[in-house]
């Protein structure tokens, strides 16, 4: 869903009240995401000794056009 309304978004040239309002819900999903991933995988690495890597990316919202903007998580026991 998120992905649907960032492709909306940046494909507007002018932002809406609505507009605003769905970039602030997807930024606040890409942030909660990170945050849920982060704390997720840290407990699997304390709890497996596993070490785990996310890599994730995607259009970022706040940046003009919705250049792609890549994430990598490491963890390690």
């Amino acid at each position: 869903m998120a992905h649907v309304l960032l492709s909306n978004i940046t494909h507007e040239s002018e932002f809406s009240a609505t507009s605003t309002a769905a970039l602030t819900m997807v930024l606040s999903a890409i942030q909660e995401c990170s945050k849920w991933v982060a704390s997720f995988l840290n407990t699997l690495s304390q709890e497996t000794g596993w070490a785990f890597t996310v890599l994730m990316g995607g259009p970022d919202p706040e940046k003009p056009g919705g250049d792609i903007t890549m994430f990598r998580y490491d963890f390690n026991a």
